[in-house]
Protein backbone atom coordinates (compact mmCIF):
# COMPACT_ATOMS: atom_id res chain seq x y z
CA UNK A 1 0.00 0.00 0.00
CA UNK A 2 1.14 3.30 -0.66
CA UNK A 3 1.70 5.57 2.25
CA UNK A 4 -1.03 8.27 2.98
CA UNK A 5 -3.44 6.15 0.83
CA UNK A 6 -6.90 6.17 3.05
CA UNK A 7 -9.29 2.87 2.50
CA UNK A 8 -12.27 1.67 4.69
CA UNK A 9 -12.14 -0.36 7.18
CA UNK A 10 -13.57 -2.90 5.66
CA UNK A 11 -11.15 -2.96 2.95
CA UNK A 12 -8.03 -2.53 5.35
CA UNK A 13 -8.70 -6.02 6.63
CA UNK A 14 -8.10 -7.49 3.63
CA UNK A 15 -4.07 -5.94 3.54
CA UNK A 16 -3.33 -5.91 7.06
CA UNK A 17 -2.73 -9.87 6.75
CA UNK A 18 -1.17 -9.59 3.61
CA UNK A 19 1.25 -6.18 4.45
CA UNK A 20 2.72 -8.38 7.88
CA UNK A 21 3.27 -11.20 5.05
CA UNK A 22 5.26 -9.53 2.60
CA UNK A 23 7.45 -7.61 5.87
CA UNK A 24 8.29 -11.23 6.42
CA UNK A 25 9.43 -11.61 2.75
CA UNK A 26 6.48 -13.47 1.21
CA UNK A 27 6.00 -13.31 -2.33
CA UNK A 28 3.59 -14.60 -4.97
CA UNK A 29 1.97 -17.35 -3.75
CA UNK A 30 2.59 -16.82 -0.28
CA UNK A 31 0.56 -13.92 -0.40
CA UNK A 32 -2.42 -15.20 -1.19
CA UNK A 33 -4.78 -16.53 1.29
CA UNK A 34 -5.79 -20.16 0.46
CA UNK A 35 -9.17 -18.77 -0.70
CA UNK A 36 -7.54 -16.65 -3.17
CA UNK A 37 -5.25 -19.66 -4.05
CA UNK A 38 -8.86 -21.52 -5.10
CA UNK A 39 -10.60 -17.90 -6.82
CA UNK A 40 -7.32 -17.67 -8.87
CA UNK A 41 -7.40 -21.38 -10.01
CA UNK A 42 -10.61 -21.29 -11.06
CA UNK A 43 -10.43 -18.25 -13.15
CA UNK A 44 -7.24 -19.43 -14.64
CA UNK A 45 -9.37 -22.49 -15.71
CA UNK A 46 -11.83 -20.45 -17.77
CA UNK A 47 -13.93 -20.62 -15.16
CA UNK A 48 -17.04 -17.13 -15.07
CA UNK A 49 -17.54 -15.59 -12.04
CA UNK A 50 -20.70 -17.08 -11.91
CA UNK A 51 -19.69 -20.32 -11.72
CA UNK A 52 -16.66 -19.66 -9.33
CA UNK A 53 -19.25 -18.18 -6.87
CA UNK A 54 -21.46 -21.53 -7.34
CA UNK A 55 -18.06 -23.68 -7.26
CA UNK A 56 -17.23 -22.10 -3.73
CA UNK A 57 -20.59 -21.01 -2.57
CA UNK A 58 -20.26 -17.48 -2.45
CA UNK A 59 -22.07 -14.27 -3.80
CA UNK A 60 -20.78 -13.28 -7.50
CA UNK A 61 -19.89 -9.67 -5.54
CA UNK A 62 -17.71 -11.42 -3.62
CA UNK A 63 -16.03 -13.24 -6.16
CA UNK A 64 -15.33 -9.86 -8.23
CA UNK A 65 -13.97 -8.66 -4.74
CA UNK A 66 -11.42 -11.39 -4.60
CA UNK A 67 -10.35 -10.85 -8.38
CA UNK A 68 -9.42 -7.19 -7.27
CA UNK A 69 -7.72 -8.04 -4.77
CA UNK A 70 -5.46 -10.27 -5.92
CA UNK A 71 -4.50 -8.75 -9.37
CA UNK A 72 -3.24 -5.96 -6.97
CA UNK A 73 -1.44 -8.06 -4.61
CA UNK A 74 0.40 -9.85 -7.74
CA UNK A 75 0.39 -6.37 -9.87
CA UNK A 76 -1.05 -8.06 -12.82
CA UNK A 77 -3.86 -6.22 -14.37
CA UNK A 78 -5.40 -8.94 -17.01
CA UNK A 79 -7.17 -12.67 -16.51
CA UNK A 80 -4.16 -13.15 -19.45
CA UNK A 81 -1.67 -12.28 -16.77
CA UNK A 82 -3.58 -14.28 -13.59
CA UNK A 83 -3.57 -17.43 -15.91
CA UNK A 84 -0.05 -17.47 -17.06
CA UNK A 85 0.98 -16.75 -12.44
CA UNK A 86 -1.01 -19.90 -12.14
CA UNK A 87 1.17 -21.75 -14.70
CA UNK A 88 4.03 -20.64 -13.64
CA UNK A 89 3.15 -21.34 -10.00
CA UNK A 90 1.81 -24.79 -10.93
CA UNK A 91 -1.50 -23.95 -9.70
CA UNK A 92 -2.90 -25.63 -12.69
CA UNK A 93 -1.64 -27.58 -15.43
CA UNK A 94 -1.34 -27.11 -19.52
CA UNK A 95 -2.13 -30.45 -19.50
CA UNK A 96 -4.67 -31.45 -22.38
CA UNK A 97 -3.78 -27.85 -24.22
CA UNK A 98 -2.32 -29.87 -26.86
CA UNK A 99 -6.05 -30.56 -27.91
CA UNK A 100 -6.73 -27.12 -28.34
CA UNK A 101 -3.87 -26.38 -30.25
CA UNK A 102 -4.01 -28.90 -32.90
CA UNK A 103 -1.72 -31.24 -31.81
CA UNK A 104 1.65 -29.40 -30.82
CA UNK A 105 2.16 -28.26 -27.85
CA UNK A 106 1.53 -24.60 -26.26
CA UNK A 107 4.23 -21.73 -25.68
CA UNK A 108 3.76 -22.67 -22.18
CA UNK A 109 5.24 -25.91 -22.31
CA UNK A 110 7.68 -24.93 -25.34
CA UNK A 111 8.77 -21.87 -23.09
CA UNK A 112 7.88 -22.45 -19.38
CA UNK A 113 7.94 -19.47 -17.16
Amino acid sequence: MYRGTLMDVSTAKYFRPTAQRCAQGATGRDVLTSREVEVVQLVAEGVPNKGIAAELGISIKTVDKYRQLIMYKLDVHEVAGLTRYAIAKGMITTGGMEAMTGGRPSRFQQNPL
